[in-house]
């Protein structure tokens, strides 16, 4: 993980709207827990039902099939995102050749604020500067805490601006959600971040990282980790990613098998006779929509 801290500093300035000519040096990740407000909860929903052609790649136990917890920082000076760097120490990037990166499927406990985004920096080796696709979002869905202590979850799939298809030569992707940390321990939303726990993984530095400063002895803007040895901690998300083979790839599938299109829309909310090349939006018999790419 060390390796990418001070590369992946201008994408991810990119993805999350961050002001380049403020950012100070990436530091050193120092694991960083004793602020966090972890409140444990079990889980009760299952993630995303996938399309025939697309699977969830990410650590075990981010869907929350180990558990589930919130956490947020409102002690640290500023947390603008959450993410995993899911490194070839865990998966086997050459089986995913000519497969495509579409986008992340992610889960959350409250309000992100108002800068949310998502994104992926996507790495070939030690010295790679990497190559990054993102999407900002303003519509998501926030999981239901309950009284008994569980959690409803509710998922989110949000489609990358651009996909990326897969060499085989990856040897890390880092990946993530943007959000604005509130510093009002008692808010609502003063714990966003819903995660699960790891069963399998070694690499717990790479599990659970956020940007930001944390304050006190630690003063610079960069990437911390929060998992440790002893607490495997993975935050609920997946990269979506999607089988060379299939035609159409859909995203974010809710409702009925058995619901059917109605009514296509382009992004900028032009309804359309037909779907169109590209991105569209679909509207289903069971009052959902879709977002539905065409090759």
């Amino acid at each position: 993980m060390k390796k990418i801290l001070l590369p992946i500093m201008s994408l991810m300035l990119l993805a999350t709207g961050a002001n380049a000519q403020t950012a100070s040096k990436a530091a050193a990740a120092k694991t960083i827990d004793s602020t966090a407000s972890f409140k444990k909860a079990v889980k009760q929903n299952g993630p995303m039902k996938l399309a025939s052609n697309q699977l969830l790649v990410g650590y075990d136990g981010s869907d929350g099939s180990n558990g589930l917890g919130k956490a947020g920082f409102p002690t640290w000076q500023s947390v603008s995102g959450v993410y995993s760097d899911l490194s070839s120490d865990d998966i086997d990037y050459s089986q995913l050749k000519g497969y495509k990166l579409i986008g992340l499927n992610f889960a959350v406990a409250a309000s992100l604020g108002d800068n949310t985004g998502v994104m992926a920096a996507i790495y070939k080796g030690d010295n790679d500067k990497g190559q990054a696709v993102s999407a900002e979002f303003t519509d998501y869905n926030v999981s239901t805490s309950n009284d008994d202590n569980t959690i409803d979850m509710a998922w989110n799939e949000v489609a990358f601006d651009e996909p990326y298809e897969f060499t085989g030569e990856e040897t890390e992707v880092l990946y993530g959600y943007s959000y604005t940390q509130v510093t009002d321990k008692t808010a609502d939303n003063a714990s966003p971040i819903l995660f699960g726990v790891s069963k399998k993984s070694t690499t717990y530095n790479g599990m659970f990282l956020l940007y930001g400063v944390p304050g006190g002895k630690q003063t610079n803007e960069g990437f911390y980790y929060v998992s440790s040895k002893e607490t495997l901690y993975v935050p609920c998300m997946q990269l979506i990613v999607e089988d060379p083979n299939g035609e159409v790839s859909v995203i974010g599938v809710k409702g009925s098998e058995q619901a059917v299109a109605k009514q296509y829309y382009s992004l900028d909310g032009a309804q359309l006779s037909a779907p169109q090349k590209g991105l569209n939006i679909v509207k289903m018999s069971d009052g959902t929509s879709r977002k539905v790419v065409v090759k």
